[in-house]
């Protein structure tokens, strides 16, 4: 299937690791020119990569975010992947403001900053693709999830509205709400916590990050011409039990 994604140029945030990378290397194997981001400048699996390269930014520190979406800005980008994500768990009683501070700048605002950003010379082209990766807890939650549950639920309002003041300019908008992914965070969970998240997934096995990086790579494609605004859970029937 062609995606006609050769020669465009995409920035994905967070694609040092995890969902991130599979975005990336998904794009690149596509013919796409990929800029990804970090909290900093360093080298990884993406230095050998000759259409791609890594920004550093902080999206928790507001002014190195703003000095960053000023750069992005003035550059051509035709795919916006906010992918980028801080996660914090604290029961409603013991949440710090600091920390529900952090989360929020993180996902949410950086979201909405960089839409804001790339979207005025997608609008000129006439064409450009945006998609947020939310999570099903944004959908559905549990105890001590308040400041993560808020922020994801407040990406997918973000997300409807943006799609309708971008729809009259070619700009898709659409999210993707993964549920328990093989990443860094549920490799870091013991033996017991995992086989209990395991335990609520109907298809028995957790995502893997090429699995959302796939839809992912359909919502930013030519093949998607009609689909905005819209959210893809992508959870293996977590939520329709």
């Amino acid at each position: 299937m062609k995606l006609g994604l050769e020669g465009k140029k995409a920035l994905v945030t967070g694609g040092t690791r995890g969902i991130g990378e599979a975005v990336a290397r998904e794009f690149l194997a596509e013919g796409v020119s990929v800029t990804i981001t970090g909290q900093s400048e360093r080298e990884g699996w993406w230095t050998s990569e000759a259409n791609c390269s890594l920004i550093g930014c902080d999206f928790s520190d507001l002014a190195q975010l703003a000095t960053f979406c000023k750069k992005v800005g003035t550059q051509q980008f035709d795919i916006l992947v906010n992918n980028s994500g801080a996660f914090y768990s604290a029961a409603l009683s013991e949440i710090d403001l600091a920390e529900w501070n952090k989360v929020m700048a993180v996902n949410l605002t950086a979201p909405m900053l960089l839409m804001k950003a790339v979207s005025a010379l997608m609008g000129q082209n006439a064409w450009g693709r945006i998609v947020n990766v939310g999570s099903i807890a944004g959908i559905v939650s549990r105890g001590s999830l308040a400041t993560y549950s808020a922020s994801k639920a407040g990406l997918g309002g973000l997300t409807r509205a943006a799609a309708l003041d971008l729809a009259d300019q070619g700009v898709l908008v659409n999210y993707v709400c993964p549920a328990y992914t093989e990443t860094d965070m549920l490799a870091s969970l013991d033996d017991a916590s995992r086989s209990a998240l395991l335990d609520k997934v109907p298809l028995k096995r957790f995502a893997q990050p090429e699995d959302i990086a796939a839809a992912v790579l359909f919502l930013a494609s030519e093949r998607n011409h009609f689909i905005t605004g819209q959210c893809l859970v992508i959870d293996g029937g977590v939520i329709i039990q």
